[in-house]
């Protein structure tokens, strides 16, 4: 586990060991933050956006450990959390577990069944633009490279 404390643009950052952790340990080392944050703003989460577990439980995002397991068997290698300093709006897909919505930025990719492909949360036909926006956001990464929340598969 890594915890970065940087410039105010991010706020902590947990990994594990591999590509991931070896990039934002250089973009540290360089300065090279804007990047950084750039690069993980992407694909994240609103942060009390829900998963279920393969143990049957809710889990926001916020909460999400290193080996969590989720409800596919996919598992949890890294969870980042950063501050929102480009202000990105989420998308909604309503009715996620627990009956809340899953918020996430449009950037962020999501298999369509209709294109059979992995699209832009912004260009799937079941989202819609809102004008949440966090403090923060959340992103987290697994072995399958998917994070399954309800009938929606991401792409971390």
């Amino acid at each position: 586990e890594h915890t970065y404390n940087i410039d105010k643009n991010i706020c902590w950052i947990i990994v594990g060991d591999g590509r991931m952790k070896t990039w934002i340990e250089n973009q540290v080392k360089m300065k090279k933050l804007d990047r950084c944050v750039k690069f993980l703003g992407r694909h994240c989460f609103h942060p009390d956006t829900s998963i279920i577990l393969k143990n049957g439980l809710s889990c926001a995002m916020k909460n999400l450990k290193l080996q969590d397991v989720l409800l596919d068997g996919s598992v949890v290698e890294k969870v980042i959390q950063i501050f929102n300093t480009h202000q990105e709006h989420f998308y909604r897909f309503s009715l996620n577990v627990n009956g809340d919505d899953i918020l996430v930025t449009g950037t962020h990719m999501i298999y369509d069944n209709n294109k059979d492909t992995f699209v832009m949360v912004k260009d799937h036909p079941d989202s819609e633009k809102t004008d949440i926006v966090s403090d923060y956001l959340m992103c987290i990464s697994t072995n399958t490279n998917h994070i399954p929340i309800n009938e929606y598969v991401f792409w971390d």
